[in-house]
């Protein structure tokens, strides 16, 4: 679930306005009016468990280069592809210092 929606994108000159948007999927907050219509942009999403996505947006979905930083300090920095991490496309960093690659 995301709790918090930042856009970080040019356009964020748009009328800043807290809004509760709801739907059977997920509850998030929308610190932009109209963001929803927008296809492309920047931004960070803060979900209730902990974990911090922060990169590229299509459609308010992870989709291009991006970083979630996990509660448990481990990291993904890659791609991403219909809110999904891309296969062979990024690097896992665990905390422990070992890294995954693929």
């Amino acid at each position: 679930m995301v709790d918090n929606l930042i856009d970080a994108s040019p356009q964020s000159n748009m009328k800043s306005e807290k809004s509760k948007k709801s739907n059977n999927k997920a509850q998030k907050s929308v610190e932009n009016e109209g963001f929803e219509a927008m296809v492309s942009s920047v931004g960070i999403l803060k979900y209730g468990s902990g974990e911090i996505y922060e990169g590229q947006l299509f459609n308010g979905k992870r989709s291009g280069k991006g970083k979630m930083t996990f509660p448990n300090g481990d990291k993904y920095i890659g791609n991403w592809r219909l809110d999904q991490m891309c296969d062979n496309d990024g690097i896992y960093y665990f905390r422990n210092g070992n890294e995954y690659q693929g």
